[in-house]
Order: structure tokens, then C-alpha cells, then sequence
């Protein structure tokens, strides 16, 4: 695990090298699958972890440093200095054990902060430079120790070891001394066997695991050819997932076969399954790290579950849009049932990943830039060889993301794309498909995916904020330094150069963003923002493109909405060309500057009036987010609904910031031990909302703070040994 020259770092379609072997047909990666660099700048990515807690560990080896990461804060440092540290393991207790090259010990991160050594030598001399750990399920800990890290002049012991240490921490034995640079290691899924990667002799050695615990009948279980094997994981099949360094990631059967290859854009050093359901692979290389999903959910984007309730749907606030007076009022009582909504538009890389899965299976074509259905009449998007602003680059046999436009969000789609859209994604994950392409007629009572109705869509954006109706999902702020939310003339560092002036989703979150992070064309070297997300955690619900919705617009149509879950008039109203036209929501970047970028919680609009040019005026900026019914009795093909998208959900508490007490609500879909636990910035503990067995459903729990001092406060549920944490905001 040495430093080496680093590749080019790009997010890129994933390539996948199949070769004229039997097996290799059976692919274990998702089609459309992309491999996404999610933090970059170090010196040397190594060792990385999930934890139980719900965030990626790594190690940095030569910035002495472990870093956290989330996709909501990204990397943070974690522990520093780390003693050089390479391998990262989480033992039964939730305690990090850290390979340190530069202390050459094994060591054990307490709760308190501070580190315990387990092991520094072995009879006597002290150890090489401890480097990749693997916990078996009894508590027992092995561990390689090579050279790597030291000079020669420094080695004591005079070979290159493998080591199990007790469960207790107690007892270091030696199990191989034979290998020239052992390296990654890890368990068969019954852990029955052991594998570990001979780096510099390019083999992978595999062994039986005895009943106490040493190892026998060690053999080359295979060779890597060109590639130095570094990592290594499992899957619950018992596939081998290598860091080749060059190579990328080579894929091999339980049976030594190989299977795949996965082209990395940096020097592969190691890797670790990770999210909830332990299906993503995350990836240390060069200075930077990766994911990549696999498994049926690889391409489901985030989504937040919204609470049933009732509202009072309109216009609160007396505005009366000119082009469309009236058509917010009445002001009428609409009840919504529970759901799931994104909580962020649908990307270009995400619309993507489809495009180029419904090619290979020749559901669609490209016609003079567009893309139909095969034999189709209706525009499911645009590509970059029809209009020059659109973020999908057709090249004849691939589509492809534009100008490093990945995390833009699609624009130039259609509503009839979007349906195409969520009946694809729908398949890929088990769920029955909502719409009829034939018919465009939507089925409610399925579960797939589909669009927010325009009632489902006010009803998340507002946010849980009746008393008083809010005109923003963030309150009443009227974003006068543009660093809420995108909305015309905003001045952020995206609104400069050729249109689309869009701006990556979720970008309004609150964070110092950096030019070398985003590559904006804006001077600006770095842009501060505010957090534009509402108490459900949805972003961009104001401005940056609007978003298509299900119903027909119909202008009247308040006077005439059914109570329960409406969902549109049978036809739009007509507009000026005589055609009905679909809703749209959240307002957008480009027009509407007099009108706050049209960007009002109540705000409607006819996707007939996108600018001056109507009825042909361009569509960039219209995209789109998903909505999906949520249901504790609903079973989808090969997997229960109750499960999706995690076993449990944890929301916003309402209000934030509060006075006196504030209330959390949350949802279990099965029988449970449950605990809501709630903590200061300093990690002790506060309160104990909630520590009992609960059965599944919606839960709702008031948190009375008034014999606490002002401050933020982080609140914990944790339900069978998985955590979600959020944020509460105590002001007195």
C-alpha cells in the first residue's frame, strides 16, 4: 500500500471488461451503474469502514488523518493525528480498530476518545507496520502486518505475518508466516475461510478456518495477473471484490472464476461495503474516494417519508399572479395519506443511468436529437444533438453527462419522459409500474414510482409550517442575498456563461462550497450558502427548475377538489394554443425575477408558460422528483414495501428552531426495540425520549426542553442497532 502515480480523476460511466469465460455473462453489476468520486484532495486514501452509526470512516496514511464522511456534510476530519493508520475496522461493541503504521500497532478507539494498544509485538520484537484488519463475528481480530510503512532498517522480526488476536484482546498468535507482502483480508460469508492478498507476488492466498481459530490447507486461491491485489472484500454470495491498483476492481466467483472488472479513474487501494443495506461499494484510490451501487436498489434516489395529515391548500398570501389570476383559490381543505418524496430532483446522471438502460433493451430511439419510445410520437427528452442546452450528450451509440453536469438536474425532460422514467426504475427495484405508456393513465394503488401529485407536492414543500402558512418552504425569508435558493439574477457562481444557469441539487444547504469542488464557470473561488431545505429535508422545492407534477393544470380546479388525495382534473384547461397542459411546481432559475422566480410554496403554473416564446419556448429549465406511495401492508415483487427505503424514518422535528418544546415524529415497519435518545454538541446524553419494544407505525413524541439552556441539539433514533440522527434548534 505505497504511494503511486494517480490516474486522472473523472466521474465516468462505468466500464465493465467482460472476457469469453461461462460465467462472465452473468454480470453482477446493475445496468447503467456509475462509479462516483465523492470526496478527493487527500495524499493517500486507504483503510475505508462503514459504521454501524450510518458514515463512512478512511484513512488518509500520509496526512496522518481518519476523515468521516456523509452525503450530507461530506468528508470531515474524524481523528487526528491517526498514527498513520491504514485499516479501519468496527468491532461488536461499535469501538474503531485502526491498522497505525506509523505507531506499528494495532489500536482501539474507546468512546471516550482515547486509543487502546492491543498489540505492538510479537514475542518480543516489535511488530512491521500493522495493515488491513478483519473482525470475525466472534470478536477475534486478524490482521497482516508487512513492511510497508518502515524501512528495512527498521524490521525486527524477519518475515511478514498474519496474526489473530482474542476476542478479549488478549493472546497475539501467528498464523502465516510464509507470504511475501500479506495484505487486505477477509471472511468467507460462513467464515469458513480466510483470504488474503500476497501483494507483490500478484496472488490471493485462501485458508480453512479452524474451530479455534488458526488457519490450514493454505492455497493460491487465484492470481491477478498485471493487477498487485491490495483490499478485498466479500459479497453475501461469497464473490471476491480485489483493489488491483492499476486494474481497477477484479470480480471473482467464490469458485476462483472471474467475473468483471471496474475501471477506477485512480491507483485501487481498497474497499468496503457501506449504506444501510450494505450494498454500495465504497473505494479508496489515489488521493480520493469512490461509490458505486449495486444490487436492485442501486439506482433509487433518496427519499423522505411525508406524513399523512391535512392542510389547507392555496394562496395564504393574497398574491395574484398576472398571467393566471385566481387560480390558487379557493383556499380549500385537502388530506393527504402518507408517502415517499425525493428530496432532491431527479439528476442528469440519474436520468442518464435509464437512457442508456432502456437502449440497450431498445425501449427507446433517437430521432434528430430527441428520444421517443421505439416507433413512439411523444418526446421523452432532448439530447445535446437537438438543442445545445441540454446536459445529455447523444453520440450516435452512448448517452453521456455534459460539462461535468452529473448532479444538475435533468432538464429538457417531458412528462411523458418522466413516466418512462419511473416504470423503468419502478422494474429495476421489484415495484410495480404505476403508468400506462399506452395510455399515459397513472394506477395509484401500485407501489412504484411515480409523480407527486400537485396536492402531494404543496403538501411536502410546505413542510409541516400551518401556524402561520408560510410563503417558502423555508418560512418567509425573502432570499434578497440569493443564497437560499436559485432563483433568477441570485447571483450564485452557476448563473454565468451558456444556459442552463442551473445549479447542482442540493447545493442550497448551508455549506462554504469551493470552486475546485464544483468547477462553476463564476469567478467566484468560493460561494457561501444558506440552507434552502425545508423541515423535511427536501431541497430545491423553491426555484432551480420547475417540476412536473402528475395532474393536468386546471385553473378552476380549486373550486371543484375532492377532500381526499386529489390528483388533478380529468382535463387541463386550454391555453392560448387551444391544448390542456400538465402542472408544474417550485418555480426555477430563469424567469419570474419580479415574482421571486414564481418560486411560492402555493405558486401553479401550466408547463404551456415557460417564457416569452410560448408555445415553443425552450425547456431548460423543467425537471422533475419522485413520489411513491407508502403503505405498512404493501409488498413489492421479491421484497417487502416495508422495508424500503431503510426499517425505519426519522423526521424533522416540528417547529426548528423552537421555544419550550417541539415535537418528533417517526415511523417502524416492523416490531422493534426502539430508542430516542436526545444529546448535546458535546455527545452526553440529555434525555431519553423513547426506550421500549414498539409495534410497526407512525409514532409522534413531544421533546419538552425547558429546563435546558438555548443551544442545538442532536436527536438519535436508534432502532435495532441502526441510527439516524437530526438536528434541533432550542431558543429561549
Amino acid at each position: 500500500m505505497r504511494p503511486n502515480h494517480l490516474f486522472p480523476s473523472v466521474r465516468f460511466l462505468l466500464m465493465i471488461y467482460v472476457l469469453a469465460n461461462p460465467i462472465a455473462a452473468q454480470s453482477l453489476l446493475p445496468q447503467g451503474a456509475t462509479i462516483e468520486k465523492i470526496a478527493t484532495g487527500f495524499q493517500f486514501t486507504e483503510g475505508p469502514c462503514w459504521r454501524a452509526a450510518g458514515y463512512l470512516v478512511f484513512s488518509d496514511i500520509q496526512g496522518n488523518t481518519v476523515y468521516k464522511w456523509t452525503p450530507e456534510n461530506g468528508a470531515e476530519v474524524f481523528l487526528q493525528p491517526s498514527g498513520n493508520s491504514n485499516g479501519l475496522a468496527e468491532d461488536k461493541e461499535g469501538r474503531l480498530l485502526l491498522a497505525q503504521h506509523g505507531k506499528r500497532r494495532i489500536a482501539r478507539l474507546e468512546t471516550n476518545g482515547m486509543e487502546t494498544a492491543l498489540t505492538t509485538q510479537f514475542n518480543g520484537k516489535r511488530l512491521n507496520s500493522p495493515n488491513d484488519i478483519a473482525i470475525k463475528s466472534d470478536g477475534s481480530i486478524y490482521f497482516t502486518d508487512p513492511p510497508y510503512g518502515i524501512n528495512s532498517s527498521q524490521e525486527e522480526l524477519g518475515f511478514y505475518g498474519v496474526y489473530r488476536i482474542n476476542p478479549d484482546g488478549s493472546n497475539l498468535t501467528l498464523l502465516v508466516d510464509s507470504l511475501y507482502r500479506p495484505n487486505g483480508l477477509t471472511f468467507s460469508p460462513d467464515e469458513s475461510k480466510l483470504y488474503v492478498n500476497d501483494t507483490n507476488a500478484k496472488r490471493i492466498l485462501v485458508y480453512d478456518v479452524e474451530s479455534d481459530g488458526t488457519l490450514s490447507n493454505g492455497k493460491i486461491f487465484v492470481t491477478t495477473g498485471n493487477g498487485n491485489p491490495d483490499g478485498l472484500k466479500v459479497d453475501s454470495e461469497g464473490n471476491l471484490y480485489v483493489a488491483c491498483s492499476d486494474e481497477g476492481i477484479q470480480i471473482f466467483s467464490a469458485a476462483g472464476q472471474w467475473i468483471d472488472q471496474i475501471a477506477v479513474p485512480e491507483r485501487t487501494r481498497n474497499l468496503a461495503w457501506g449504506d444501510a443495506d450494505r450494498k454500495t461499494l465504497y473505494i479508496t484510490a489515489g488521493a480520493s474516494v469512490y461509490r458505486i451501487r449495486f444490487g436492485n436498489q442501486e439506482a433509487i434516489p433518496e427519499m423522505a417519508l411525508i406524513l399523512g395529515g391535512k392542510f389547507e391548500m392555496g394562496d395564504h398570501h393574497n398574491f395574484v399572479d398576472p398571467g393566471h389570476p385566481t387560480d390558487e383559490l379557493p383556499i380549500h381543505t385537502v388530506r393527504i395519506d402518507s408517502f415517499y418524496v425525493g428530496k432532491y430532483e431527479i439528476s442528469n446522471q440519474q436520468y442518464c443511468a435509464y437512457l442508456n438502460s432502456a437502449l440497450s433493451q431498445r425501449w427507446i430511439e433517437v430521432r434528430n436529437g430527441y428520444v421517443y419510445a421505439v416507433g413512439g410520437s411523444d418526446i421523452y427528452c432532448e439530447t445535446d444533438a437537438a438543442v445545445p442546452y441540454s446536459g445529455i450528450h447523444w453520440d450516435g451509440n452512448l448517452f453521456s453527462v455534459r460539462d461535468n453536469r452529473n448532479q444538475h438536474p435533468m432538464v429538457g425532460v417531458r412528462w411523458f419522459g418522466t413516466m418512462a422514467y419511473c416504470n423503468w426504475l419502478s422494474g429495476q427495484n421489484g415495484f410495480q409500474e404505476c403508468y400506462d405508456l399506452a395510455t399515459w393513465q397513472c394506477d395509484f394503488s401500485k407501489n412504484g414510482f411515480r409523480l407527486p401529485t400537485e396536492a402531494e407536492w404543496e403538501y411536502a414543500a410546505r413542510g409541516g409550517q400551518y401556524n402561520p402558512y408560510r410563503i417558502f418552504p423555508w418560512g418567509d425569508d425573502l432570499n434578497a442575498d440569493g443564497t437560499l435558493a436559485n432563483w433568477p439574477d441570485s447571483g450564485d457562481p452557476f448563473e454565468t456563461g451558456p444556459f442552463p444557469w442551473t445549479t447542482p441539487i442540493g447545493f442550497y444547504n448551508g455549506k462554504l462550497h469551493q470552486k475546485a469542488d464544483f468547477n462553476w464557470p463564476g469567478s467566484q473561488t468560493s460561494y457561501q450558502t444558506r440552507d434552502g431545505s425545508n423541515a423535511y429535508g427536501l431541497f430545491d422545492m423553491s426555484g432551480n427548475v420547475w417540476e412536473l407534477v402528475y395532474d393536468w393544470y386546471g385553473r378552476d380546479y380549486y373550486s371543484v377538489s375532492p377532500i381526499d388525495n386529489p390528483t388533478g382534473p380529468a382535463i387541463g384547461s386550454p391555453m392560448p394554443d387551444g391544448k390542456p397542459y400538465r402542472a408544474m411546481r417550485g418555480g426555477n432559475w430563469y424567469n419570474g425575477k419580479e415574482y421571486w422566480g414564481h418560486a411560492r410554496v402555493a405558486n401553479r403554473n401550466p408547463s404551456y408558460y415557460r417564457g416569452p416564446d410560448d408555445p415553443n419556448h425552450a425547456w431548460y429549465h423543467i425537471g422533475f422528483r419522485l413520489a411513491r406511495n407508502y403503505s405498512k401492508t404493501m409488498t413489492a415483487t421479491g421484497h417487502s414495501d416495508t422495508i424500503f427505503p431503510m426499517s425505519f424514518e426519522l423526521q424533522q422535528n416540528y417547529p426548528n428552531p423552537f421555544n419550550a418544546s417541539t415535537t418528533i415524529n417517526y415511523s417502524i415497519a416492523k416490531s422493534s426495540f426502539v430508542k430516542l435518545i436526545v444529546f448535546d454538541l458535546l455527545g452526553r446524553e440529555v434525555k431519553t425520549l423513547v426506550h421500549q419494544k414498539q409495534l410497526p407505525g407512525q409514532y409522534e413524541v413531544k421533546f419538552d426542553a425547558r429546563d435546558l439552556s438555548s443551544g442545538v441539539f442532536l436527536y438519535q433514533l436508534i432502532v435495532d442497532g441502526q441510527v439516524k440522527i437530526r438536528k434541533a434548534i432550542y431558543l429561549k
